[in-house]
């Protein structure tokens, strides 16, 4: 029977379960709270955490006054996370909207979404309406362009799971959870089995793009002419999302972020669909009808305008460069600003490189140039304002930048931050400041002011670098601007000095990070966007080869330079071609241009002498030009080609057959079938998003991912793509690092199917599957497994040898440990093996058998084989890893050090001693060289690891040589209480008692000295498990350490202590319980040691209580009774 609440005179219209979320935020949870509507004497609705809170009258948690409200009811439902790998419960949202607040609830079912409306609305006066659910467009409607209601219903917690069973998918392949951030999925079930399934055949963005594209032409649909409605008011909503106030608290950045990604991904989606087909038009007509009359070309597509980067046919080579890098520079600028969220407004911005053109689209944005303009120090009469000057040089300030005099024609002197360039513009209607013209905005690269003539004036400092460099810079140097002769020379000198900062600091610092395996280069998009994030231009990529100690590093960076150089070559030529076509009024030219490229790939990669005569003749002189290089044809001819051939069709635009089975020592390694189509690459202003600290591991990923996908922009979410296959694989880890290997499964098969299978990311989503593979096992029982681990370490603290290792810690013991005592049911099998050869012929095509990432595969094996504790087989792989390591990095590196340690693990557990103590000593010899201060914690362990291999030879003197210096080292590396120097305690106390186990002589004064070591690392380890979290979980242990330090002590007693200790154990004494905890107490409270020191000194005072306390200690050491509750 369910009890009403108390009679109040109010009369219950309906009571019940209904979901309230606290808000429509992005980690707001639905919890069921209990309702309560009263229609008389007044409409009240009260909410209560607990129905019994009702029944005690006490007082609601919310009260709400529906009367003439209005009650909208989205045409959706929600899916509830009921936890991870559960399924999720579908809930029927409604919200309540008073003058002042919005209330979001939600029915457990449709009948009861109904009956509460219908109630509420017949008690009071209620609107109700009905709100749109939020769906994709199907396929003729391309992309999604961004609406206002795009990202209303990201609530719910921050990260769920629901469970869908293939059976319940349409055309499922396997059980898949679904990801989702609050109630809106990541993935729909069909999305995730369709890039799970082994058949499924994914295509590039721009095939996907070129295939709409088609479908558009063919069609007469209206709706499809303009289904990427460029005529969104794009600014408008840019401008509103960009000034949302953050608020941590209610979490609004989140919704921000993913709003603003969303945006800009549908810009760039735009931009990209419709500058592709400019570019492709470019050559059939001059008079597009979208096009404005102009030089450079402009066109407008609804809200979006389009204008080449400059007149393309014709400016010179050196113009169109200069002309290029100027959009780059204003990008870079625009995000830099946005990056610091001030008040300013900046364009939203978009650079489309496609077929060697280069597109700016832009956002309109409500500018006149007559009435708005509010600063111009270029146009003939200058425009200045003072608000203007604050807000230019409260930017620059922010940017470290110099202020500076620009001296203007009438003798007047402005005072400025950022370039005298930029312009700033007022937009009443919105009341906004809008900075433009930004490519001048960062200083010019300067390290010798001597030869001025040489100066590139297009070559900036990075704004990553400018933002961290100890002085101020300024943007006017070099500039056309007149200012004062002797501010000028500071401000060169200032230049000057940061150059050489940049070449003798900077670098060398990112060069060490490279050569220390801190940074490992996999391909040139990242790479670049690395380089670029240290604050360094990728024209310094020749340095950088320079000074590299890696012969892989080198080779890495002379194959970018080149196929950054043969993407100009690329460019001008595939222009000129274009040209030529448009000249004679082709119609048809993609043969031409197929053809055309093929040949260049041919004679560039090719094994035949036309490359030879192509390197001399047009790219040798401009690649050592362009990075300050000597690169000379053998160095090219030593290149790894399909390396060369991946980052050339990246830089270039072009996408080859995704295929391994191209052989670069043939004159032809192409054919036409080859060649698939152009690629669009879009640069485009950063969201700038940032993760919340609090969220999970788990959540990050998920929430990296829902940011990815909504920067793609929905139509291309599902395409091949390697950026989406590196979340799949982050996820994939993820699920492996905690267990879920059914997930792990589920998204590392996504992600080979989402990446390029010639690509070296193909490599690491394989290793990350190789591990998936081994432990998703039927034999694998994890309780079984828990059971007998606790079993086992339960035996060793009976024996005194505790394993005191932190379970956060990195597994650090000498030998290979046993990691699972159910292993006989892991096997590295054939499916295994598979894929470890698989990923390593992707490794050798892209990267070569030369780069660090070949030692990583074989590295993954070797780990997998100790799993399952074949540690023939993998000594036998960690072998091949430390031959690997000797010849790309040479004996002298901290990774050889460490292989060469691995392999003396390895070696100590197949009881070859002798060969693992001297690995162990060539470790120690390599990693001293280095530098003993820096790994100071990896020699400590490895000393640690002699010691027991010394043990194992019955060779105790120089065991206890290297325990001790492992016990120094760790002790002034990790501290005393880390759980590595215990475990040195407890192997350096073992040590020295180890010739003395049943010994019952006299106690010499060595015997004396080594037990008095063995005291005090006892006294650390007993220290240590009290400190630790689960102390409460640590009685075993504690008693053991009590005994074995009781035992040591009472070997110490001089000859009257020892009579009154063996009168003390003929005694039959009997204590009560109460002394007996008392003594326990203070045993583990203190230390065993202090207090039978207090003990002694009592005996010395002739105190009495002194023997009890004696007695009582000697039961607890000797008698099998006294155990801790």
């Amino acid at each position: 029977m369910i009890s009403g609440p108390v009679n109040t005179g109010k009369r219950v219209a309906k009571q019940g379960w209904v979901y309230k979320k606290g808000g429509n935020h992005f980690l707001s949870k639905w919890r069921l709270k209990w309702f309560v509507l009263f229609d008389k004497p007044i409409v009240e609705l009260h909410i209560y955490d607990k129905r019994d809170h009702a029944v005690q009258a006490t007082h609601p948690k919310h009260l709400i006054n529906p009367e003439n409200t209005i009650i909208e009811v989205p045409n959706e439902t929600i899916n509830l996370s009921k936890g991870l790998l559960r399924k999720s419960e579908k809930i029927l949202p409604f919200i309540i909207i008073t003058k002042n607040k919005k209330y979001y609830f939600a029915g457990q079912t449709k009948l009861d979404r109904e009956e509460w409306i219908k109630v509420l609305q017949n008690s009071s006066a209620s609107t109700v309406v009905t709100s749109k659910a939020n769906k994709v467009g199907d396929d003729e409607e391309l992309y999604s362009v961004y609406s206002e209601d795009t990202a209303s219903s990201f609530s719910g917690s921050a990260y769920s799971q629901s469970y869908v069973s293939g059976n319940e998918a349409e055309n499922g392949y396997t059980s898949v959870s679904v990801l989702s951030i609050g109630d809106t999925s990541i993935l729909t079930s069909d999305e995730l089995n369709h890039l799970n399934r082994p058949d499924a055949h994914l295509i590039t963005a721009a095939q996907r793009m070129d295939d709409f594209r088609k479908k558009q032409e063919s069609s007469n649909s209206p709706k499809s002419k303009d289904f990427l409605n460029p005529g969104d008011k794009w600014n408008e909503k840019y401008q509103q999302l960009i000034s949302i106030t953050d608020n941590d608290r209610d979490n609004t950045f989140l919704q921000k972020n993913i709003k603003i990604c969303e945006l800009v991904g549908a810009f760039q989606e735009a931009s990209q669909y419709y500058g592709r087909k400019i570019i492709d038009e470019l050559h059939s007509s001059s008079n597009n009808s979208d096009s404005i009359d102009s030089s450079p070309k402009k066109y407008l597509y609804g809200e979006i305008f389009f204008q080449f980067a400059t007149d393309y046919e014709n400016e010179d080579i050196n113009v169109i460069n200069a002309e290029v890098s100027k959009t780059n520079q204003e990008l870079k600028a625009i995000n830099a600003i946005n990056k610091l969220k001030s008040d300013v407004c900046t364009a939203l911005f978009c650079l489309v490189d496609y077929k060697g053109f280069r597109l700016v689209a832009c956002a309109l944005m409500p500018l006149d140039e007559n009435n708005s303009l509010l600063f111009d120090l270029t146009s003939e009469e200058h425009k200045i304002d003072n608000n203007a000057i604050c807000m230019i040089n409260e930017i620059g300030n922010k940017l470290n930048l110099k202020d500076h005099q620009v001296i203007l024609d009438d003798s007047q002197r402005i005072t400025i931050n950022l370039s005298g360039t930029v312009e700033v513009y007022y937009s009443q209607p919105t009341n906004k400041f809008y900075f433009l013209n930004l490519c001048d905005v960062f200083p010019v690269d300067c390290d010798n002011i001597d030869d001025l003539d040489n100066i590139n004036v297009q070559n900036r400092l990075r704004p990553e670098f400018i933002k961290t460099h100890k002085a101020q810079l300024c943007s006017d140097v070099f500039s056309e601007f007149q200012m004062n002769k002797k501010e000028v020379d500071g401000f060169e000198a200032d230049l000057v000095e940061a150059g050489s900062y940049l070449k003798d600091v900077i670098i060398p610092q990112f060069v060490s990070q490279l050569d220390d395996l801190q940074i490992i280069p996999l391909d040139s998009e990242e790479f670049t966007n690395t380089i670029h994030e240290n604050g360094i231009n990728v024209r310094y990529l020749g340095l950088i080869a320079k000074l590299t100690k890696l012969p892989y590093i080198r080779d890495f960076c002379y194959s970018e330079m080149v196929a950054r150089t043969c993407k100009h070559i690329f460019n001008d030529k595939l222009r000129k071609i274009v040209y030529h076509f448009k000249s004679i009024e082709a119609s048809k030219i993609d043969e031409e241009i197929q053809t055309f490229i093929i040949n260049l790939f041919q004679t560039v990669l090719g094994n035949s002498p036309k490359a030879k005569n192509f390197w001399k003749e047009n790219i040798e002189d401009m690649v050592n030009k362009k990075f300050n290089s000597k690169l000379d044809y053998q160095a090219f001819q030593n290149m790894h080609k399909p390396m060369l051939f991946m980052s050339m069709q990246y830089h270039c635009g072009v996408i080859f057959e995704d295929t391994t089975d191209y052989d670069f020592k043939l004159p032809n390694p192409f054919s036409k079938e080859n060649f698939i189509g152009f690629s669009s690459k879009v640069k485009t202003v950063n969201a700038n998003f940032e993760v919340a600290e609090r969220l999970s591991v788990e959540e990050k990923e998920v929430y990296d991912l829902g940011i990815h996908f909504s920067s793609l922009g929905s139509k291309l979410k599902l395409s091949k793509n390697n950026k989406t296959a590196m979340r799949f694989l982050g996820l994939a880890k993820y699920y492996n690092s905690i267990g879920k290997y059914e997930e792990a499964k589920i998204y590392g098969n996504s992600a080979l199917n989402l990446v390029h299978k010639n690509h070296a990311y193909y490599a690491l989503i394989l290793e990350c599957l190789m591990e998936t593979c081994f432990m998703h096992s039927e034999f694998v029982d994890i309780e079984t497994t828990n059971n007998n681990e606790n079993s086992e370490n339960t035996n060793n603290l009976e024996n005194g040898e505790q394993n005191l290792q932190d379970p956060e810690q990195e597994q650090t013991t000498t030998t290979i440990e046993h990691t699972n005592k159910t292993s006989r049911g892991y096997a590295v099998d054939e499916n295994v093996l598979d894929l470890y050869n698989e990923a390593l012929d992707a490794i050798r095509f892209h990267l070569s058998e030369d780069h660090i990432y070949y030692i990583n595969i074989h590295s993954k094996l070797s780990e997998l084989y100790v799993k399952c504790e074949d540690y023939e087989h993998g000594y036998e792989v960690h072998n091949e890893c430390l031959e690997a390591a000797y010849k790309l990095l040479g004996k002298n590196h901290q990774l050889t050090a460490k292989h060469v340690s691995k392999v003396g693990n390895y070696l100590l557990t197949l009881k070859r001693t002798d060969e693992a103590i001297q690995k162990y000593l060539e470790a120690i010899q390599i990693f001293e060289g280095i530098g003993t201060d820096v790994n100071i914690e990896v020699i400590s362990i490895i000393h640690h690891s002699i010691a027991d291999a010394y043990f194992q030879k019955d060779d105790v003197d120089n065991a206890i040589v290297h325990s001790m210096e492992a016990r120094k080292l760790k002790e002034k590396c990790f501290g005393q209480y880390h759980p590595q120097t215990v475990n040195t305690y407890r192997q350096l106390a073992k040590l020295v008692l180890a010739n003395y186990t049943n010994y019952q002589g006299v106690i010499t004064p060595q015997i004396k000295k080594s037990i008095e070591i063995a005291i005090n690392c006892y006294e650390r380890v007993f220290k240590y498990l009290k400190s630790r979290k689960d102390f409460g979980k640590q009685n075993v242990a504690l008693l053991t350490l009590i005994r074995t330090l009781i035992g040591l002590k009472f070997k110490l007693f001089n000859t009257r202590q020892r009579e009154i200790l063996r009168n003390v154990r003929q005694s039959d004494k009997v204590y009560s319980q109460e002394s007996v905890r008392d003594v326990i107490l203070k045993l583990v409270h203190l230390t065993p040691v202090i207090v039978i020191d207090e003990i002694l000194q009592k005996l010395e005072d002739k105190d009495e209580s002194s023997i009890n306390e004696l007695g009582i200690i000697v039961q607890i050491a000797e008698s099998e009774d006294i155990t801790f509750a």
